[in-house]
């Protein structure tokens, strides 16, 4: 069983990234770890399963065969009474991206993969599913 806790240290990152607004293509997301081969999603829609999570000494760990089984999840992390929503999908290249799930636009966080994209339920904003720079603003 592969542990993403690891991967908890990249959504620091992406936190960042959001809290900042910048919608360009992060880094973090093309050095994530390659889990499996490639995943065609065209024609589906993928909404989120919400799972349970394993918290250790502020790490969060899911096994890797859960997100591969149910395609992206939804979790929260609660710390120092925060809790921060966490999404975690498998690209269409087969890398696992974890994330925090929040909607730039509207703040929410719900999302489906749609294709090649990942759809916010509220809004339909749109970002490109492998490099998570958004494709499409609001409506």
């Amino acid at each position: 069983m592969i542990s993403l806790a690891v991967i908890a240290i990249a959504v620091g990152g992406i936190a960042y990234w959001l809290v900042r607004g910048d919608s360009g293509a992060n880094s973090k997301v093309s050095s994530q770890p390659k889990v499996s081969e490639k995943v065609d999603y065209t024609g589906q829609t993928i909404a989120m399963t919400d799972v349970s999570v394993k918290v250790e000494n502020g790490k969060i760990s899911i096994p890797v065969e859960t997100v591969l089984e149910k395609k992206m999840v939804r979790f929260e992390y609660e710390g120092n009474g925060v809790k921060i929503p966490l999404l975690s999908y498998i690209t269409r290249n087969g890398k696992v991206i974890t994330a925090v799930s929040m909607c730039e636009p509207c703040r929410s966080t719900r999302f489906h993969i749609k294709g090649a994209t990942l759809v916010c339920n509220a809004c339909a904003t749109e970002w490109n599913l492998d490099t998570l720079k958004e494709s499409r603003g609001m409506s």
